[in-house]
């Protein structure tokens, strides 16, 4: 019943949240996608301020002052004017307009999403990333009780100094539910925010539908993203959000006051990661020099979503500019302030500077991660060419500038040494604008103009499409579900589609049946939370065997007995209801206390290829030899406690 009770939290907070934003919203547009990705843009922030604001006084993580403050919003959102348009029938009037086709394809996406749901939760594969820095920065925050603050959750690289939106705001989340299961679901819901985000850009700027849906679909499928739907991972989120800062600005020239909640969504991209800064930088200012040639810029909704974009995202830029002199530290140093820790010094390899090198070791790499976004940044240099139309030039001169700035930025390249090499892979990731940039570069070929642009923009983003597909069935267990799955989903998607299409006509079931959905969708959360490190371990990662081992100590499951990590941290071992913390053990952590904790609970110390960790792991393994034998040891690890 703990799961549920606050699963059902969970749902009054996030309705709360998404009504008081929906009012906000409706100031800006008072109807269309534009108002629900503005809505979406605002609840997230919201969710970040009040866990950002509670955490100031150590309320950050508490489901009673989270969930108190989002309904505080509400009832202050409700002095707004009422919206014209209530979302509900907006809803069921585009519904009841749908064709048969339409309704049928809209459910198959609906089947779709569920089986992600399912599946991801089911198999919470969380990744390197994600277990290692992302999730210990959130149970260290709902154990303190105050997000954004700076823990250690990784040796010898200064992850707390990184930009944290994401984290605070999966927080927000796990705080209130006490369990991992929300973690997929924003996932997904940031995949629908990109995919939506792009449909409605393309047809602010006059796009044909076709090739919209296209665009939507080639990002949203690229292997890179889709395997980030399960962890909490940020590159999806940044590419989201960036294409959310770029559909509102492309609707503000027809609505100024979005310029607002676009600058929001900005906020939320580059607060998640720095590689949405200059794609948002480049819609906004795009933006508002169309906005003032026609309308002029509207300076209160200006102010107020500047002031959020800095609280939401700007906040961690400002920090390190204060205690380290460099607003990108500690990936860039300034001259004049901290140098840049040594172990990334080891491998700050530029693309640029050694292409040939990176694409030898790593073409499989790009060609399996990046897959139809080849085809799209090949389209979109050819593109100019064939459209010879001048905003088909400017959107392929962005493209091509954020490919090159890609390869300029730090780790892109090929580092020296076996254990460092790999590293390159890692940040293929980043490419991730510049895939969304090439998109919209080759979608913009269809509008319009020569048929021969308009017929090699379709066929690349078909493409595209297509090849993301196929790369990401080959990608199989745990990222995507076996193909049979797939086609049950899908059509029976449809098939409930097609039969829902009289009822959903209906205005006096709207909302009874919002309430029946947020009902079922916080039962069926709560039903996954217990069994999540075990689901874990069943997804066969690098970790399953020793988290395996101690899931069947007494003491571990429960919370009871405390764990301490070194070199790195495993967030999974907070366990199913985050009771217990996952510290960091210090580099010059006494001896006779890392003993002590050894008998009162479990050290585990994680081997690992770089030199510099071995080091700190041979130190901590010192202390026990003579003394003690490892309780446990996997590939990878060795646990000393209670056998």
């Amino acid at each position: 019943m703990w799961a549920l009770g606050h699963h059902l939290l969970l749902a009054l907070g996030l309705s709360a949240l998404a009504g008081a934003a929906l009012r906000v919203a409706s100031l800006a547009a008072p109807d269309g996608l534009e108002r629900a990705l503005a809505a979406a843009a605002l609840t997230a922030a919201g969710a970040v301020v009040s866990a950002l604001a509670l955490g100031l006084v150590a309320l950050g993580s508490s489901p009673a002052a989270l969930t108190t403050a989002a309904l505080v919003l509400w009832v202050a959102a409700r002095r707004l004017p009422p919206p014209r348009v209530r979302a509900l029938d907006e809803l069921g009037e585009w519904w009841a307009g749908r064709s048969l086709a339409g309704r049928a394809a809209a459910g198959a996406l609906t089947g779709l999403l569920v089986l992600y749901a399912a599946w991801l939760t089911r198999y919470p594969y969380l990744g390197v990333d994600g277990l290692s820095y992302h999730l210990p920065d959130v149970v260290a925050w709902v154990h303190d009780g105050r997000p954004g603050s700076q823990n250690e959750v990784l040796s010898l690289i200064p992850v707390q100094s990184y930009p944290l939106t994401h984290e605070v705001l999966l927080t927000w989340f796990v705080s209130i539910s006490r369990s991992f299961t929300p973690i997929a679901p924003l996932q997904l819901a940031l995949a629908a925010i990109l995919a939506v985000s792009v449909r409605s850009g393309l047809g602010a700027l006059r796009v044909p539908a076709p090739a919209a849906h296209l665009a939507a679909g080639a990002l949203v499928t690229t292997p890179l993203l889709v395997g980030e739907l399960n962890g909490p991972l940020t590159d999806l989120p940044t590419v989201a959000w960036l294409a959310c800062t770029g559909a509102l600005a492309a609707h503000a020239t027809r609505r100024p006051a979005l310029l607002g909640p676009a600058l929001v969504a900005a906020g939320l991209a580059v607060g998640t990661r720095t590689t949405g800064a200059p794609g948002a930088a480049v819609a906004l200012a795009l933006s508002a020099w169309a906005v003032q040639r026609r309308h002029g810029l509207p300076a209160r909704p200006l102010a107020l979503g500047a002031a959020a974009a800095v609280a939401v995202g700007g906040v961690w830029y400002l920090r390190n500019l204060v205690q380290h002199g460099s607003p990108l530290w500690p990936l860039v140093a300034a001259p004049w302030g901290d140098p840049q820790p040594p172990f990334l010094q080891r491998f700050d390899v530029r693309f640029a500077e050694v292409p040939a090198a990176t694409l030898r070791h790593h073409f499989d790499d790009y060609r399996r991660q990046l897959a139809g976004g080849l085809a799209l940044m090949a389209g979109a240099l050819a593109m100019p060419l064939l459209a010879r139309r001048r905003e088909a030039l400017a959107a392929t001169g962005v493209a091509v500038a954020l490919v090159v700035a890609w390869t300029l930025a730090p780790y892109t390249g090929v580092a020296s040494g076996p254990a460092f090499s790999q590293l390159a892979v890692s940040t293929i990731r980043y490419l991730a604008p510049a895939v969304l940039a090439c998109a919209v570069a080759v979608a913009l070929g269809a509008r319009g103009g020569r048929r021969v642009a308009q017929i090699a923009a379709v066929a690349a983003l078909g493409g595209a499409l297509a090849w993301n597909v196929v790369e990401d069935v080959r990608a199989g267990f745990p990222y995507v579900p076996a193909v049979p799955r797939l086609a049950v989903a899908l059509a029976g998607g449809a098939a409930l589609g097609l039969a829902a299409a009289p009822l959903a006509a209906i205005p006096r079931l709207r909302a009874p049946a919002a309430v029946a959905l947020a009902l079922a969708a916080a039962a069926a959360l709560s039903a996954g939370a217990g069994g999540y490190v075990k689901r874990h371990v069943d997804t066969g990662f690098d970790d399953a065997a020793m988290v395996a081992w101690l899931l069947d100590r007494p003491g571990f499951a429960d919370g009871e007995r405390p764990v301490a990590q070194t070199p790195n941290v495993d967030g999974i071992l907070a366990g199913d209801r985050l009771r217990r913390g996952t510290p960091l053990l210090s580099p010059h952590e006494p001896c006779q206390r890392m003993r002590r904790r050894a008998r009162d609970g479990w050290v585990v110390i994680a081997t690992s290829p770089f030199p510099e960790y071995e080091a700190l792991a041979e130190r901590a393994v010192a202390c026990f030899q003579g003394r003690a034998a490892p309780a446990h040891q996997s590939p990878g690890y060795l646990v000393y406690g209670p056998g």
